[in-house]
């Protein structure tokens, strides 16, 4: 059978010693600048749903790109930077310009399947400054609720305090009552000073935690945990993460990965590795000599489907990448390729169908039948097929 393992056949590519319980491929790839991006205006981006978001600061549009280049639709973006995501999927954008203040800068929030729009302005009780160029994960609906994480500082005259602006909304409004500076024990004010990216996620265990990167140091990254309305921190050694920003958490397996930029600084290296980690589970090489961008950006944000992650990797200048990682019992054959003839299509659709409706078993792979991962064969492993063969992400 054929293996999902396809990525050896990428020289670039090295794998830690406990990656044969796992299958990495790469999905599909684009040049940002061969699809017509100004590597200077669009310097973030993140993907979601086989899709990528990408904001141009100076046409303040939001272009959606897929494995064929742009869509045709866009969004109404920022003058600057910042965008991430929220839980529920919209797309949040800011148009506070690093160095600037959060005091009267704003946070739109899209909807992109519906095109639903609105506008917060984040208060003063977030702190008056920090890297605004920079936005992480958020909890929540931003719609209706939802909290983001901004570094912030409370003003002074001569000296400002450092601390982690926590952004809420409740009932569509800003939730003034629980719009503070929280402090977080362990972390330096220099070391609050320099945050540039806080993702929310949930732990291995269930708990809420806020992951940050300390972007000037290559291997700072700490782990915030909740401590009534502040947090306490945890050192988190990543190996080889290079001084760059982007890394991201996610949960798979039970076991709680990283996603993060690796050495050499600012070009397309990424690595996948637990905390404290001596070696990757994934080591992904950079495949260029000379970073296209020069942004200290590399983004890269996961999506956990079951037992199948979506990676995506938005280097500006460099790459627009999708790849997917996965347990190697659910895909020890190319998932959905039921007929066996090495691509997935239509005929697989079919092939599946009649093997459902009728038991028959001949020329069939069933295990790469077994499309959503849960170990049956059914209707929902049609339509997953269906949704690749739209999507062309699992």
């Amino acid at each position: 059978m054929k293996k999902l393992l396809l990525i050896a056949a990428m020289a670039a590519m090295a794998i830690g010693a406990s990656a044969e319980d796992y299958n990495f491929e790469k999905v599909w790839e684009l040049n940002p600048t061969s699809i017509g991006l100004d590597v200077a205006q669009t310097r973030q981006g993140f993907g979601m749903n086989g899709k990528f978001y990408i904001n141009d600061k100076a046409a303040m549009t939001i272009y959606e790109v897929d494995e064929n280049g742009m869509t045709g639709v866009t969004f109404e973006g920022g003058a600057n930077c910042g965008i991430t995501r929220d839980e529920a999927g919209n797309i949040l954008v800011s148009n506070a310009a690093f160095p600037g203040s959060w005091i009267e800068a704003t946070i739109k929030v899209i909807n992109p399947t519906t095109g639903e729009t609105k506008e917060y302005i984040v208060p003063e009780e977030c702190g008056l400054m920090g890297r605004c160029d920079f936005l992480g994960f958020a909890k929540g609906d931003f719609m209706e609720s939802g909290v983001l994480y901004l570094t912030g500082k409370t003003p002074g005259t001569e000296l400002y305090t450092p601390g982690i602006a926590v952004f809420t909304v409740t009932d569509g409004e800003v939730d003034y009552d629980y719009c503070y500076l929280a402090t977080c024990e362990g972390i330096s004010d220099a070391q609050r000073d320099n945050m540039t990216v806080m993702n929310y996620y949930t732990d291995a265990n269930g708990d809420p935690a806020v992951l940050y990167v300390y972007r000037s140091m290559s291997n700072y990254v700490k782990k915030m945990a909740y401590d009534g309305d502040n947090f306490t921190g945890t050192n988190i050694a990543l190996p080889g993460k290079g001084a760059c920003n982007g890394t991201f958490p996610f949960v798979f397996d039970g076991k709680e990965f990283f996603l993060y930029p690796r050495t050499p600084n600012y070009l397309n290296a990424f690595a996948i590795a637990e905390a404290n980690a001596e070696e990757p589970l994934i080591d992904v090489e950079a495949t260029i000599a000379a970073s296209g961008n020069g942004y200290q950006s590399n983004w890269l944000n996961a999506e956990v489907n079951g037992n199948v992650v979506t990676i995506y990797q938005y280097s500006p200048g460099n790459n627009i990448t999708v790849y997917q990682l996965s347990k190697e019992s659910v895909n020890p054959s190319m998932r959905g390729d039921v007929d066996m003839d090495g691509t997935v299509g239509i005929a697989d659709v079919t092939a599946l169908i009649d093997y459902i409706l009728t038991g028959d078993e001949t020329d069939k792979d069933l295990i790469a039948a077994n499309c959503d991962g849960d170990d049956t064969i059914g209707i929902a492993d049609v339509t997953a097929i269906i949704d690749f063969i739209l999507n062309k992400v699992w």
